[in-house]
C-alpha cells in the first residue's frame, strides 16, 4: 500500500495536533468580549471630565447615560437595540449645544475642551443633509440639525429628574422643544 506524501505528513503532524489545540483552544474559543480592551471615543473621552456626575449603564432594556450635576439630573435613553455611541455622541453635542448650567465647573470644562474638529467628526457621523462638506467649523444651528436628526433615527428620549429631600420627579424631556424646532 503506498501512503501519499500528504498522508505521511499528516500522520508525522498528528501527534502535535493535541498539543497545538491545547494551546490554541484558550486564546479562541475561550476568549469572550469582557477580555476584550474596550475602545474609548473621543467622545467619551471628553465626557469623563464630568466624573460621577456622569453615568452610562444599561437599565432594563434600554442603554442609559444619565448627566446629574445637581439635584436635576438629565438621562438619555436609547433602545437596547440602538447603538450606544449614538447615545454617547447625542449626549455629548447636547450637553454641549443646548445644556446650559453658568457656574458649573465641569460643564465649562467640559466645553472648553471640544474643539471644532470633535464637533465635525460627530456631525459627519449622524448628520448627513445638515450642512455642506467641507467645513472648518459648525454654527449652532448645524449642531441643532444634526441632534434633530439623530432622535428619531436612534430614538432617543430624555426626561428630566429632580432630586428633592423626599422625593424623587420626573418628567419627560420634550427633546424638539429644547432645540427649538417642530
Amino acid at each position: 500500500m503506498r501512503i501519499s506524501r500528504f498522508n505521511r505528513s499528516l500522520a508525522r503532524a498528528f501527534p502535535l495536533l493535541p498539543i497545538l489545540f491545547f494551546f490554541l483552544l484558550p486564546t479562541s474559543a475561550c476568549s469572550t468580549r469582557k477580555n476584550k480592551p474596550r475602545e474609548v471615543t473621543p467622545q467619551q473621552k471628553s465626557l469623563e471630565v464630568f466624573g460621577e456626575s456622569i453615568e452610562l449603564e444599561w437599565k432594563h432594556d434600554k442603554r442609559v447615560l444619565t448627566y446629574c450635576p445637581h439635584e436635576t439630573c438629565l438621562r438619555f435613553f436609547v433602545p437596547g437595540g440602538n447603538s450606544t455611541q449614538a447615545l454617547v455622541d447625542f449626549s455629548y453635542l447636547y450637553l454641549y449645544e443646548i445644556q446650559s448650567d453658568a457656574g458649573d465647573p465641569q460643564l465649562e470644562a467640559f466645553k472648553a475642551s471640544i474643539t471644532p474638529d470633535d464637533l465635525l467628526e460627530v456631525a459627519n457621523r449622524h448628520g448627513a443633509g445638515c450642512f455642506d462638506a467641507p467645513r472648518e467649523a459648525l454654527e449652532p444651528e448645524d449642531l441643532r440639525c444634526v441632534l434633530g436628526k439623530m432622535i428619531p433615527r436612534h430614538e432617543i428620549r430624555a426626561e428630566e429628574i429632580r432630586l428633592d429631600e423626599h422625593a424623587t420627579y420626573s418628567s419627560e424631556l420634550k427633546l424638539e422643544d429644547q432645540l427649538g424646532r417642530p
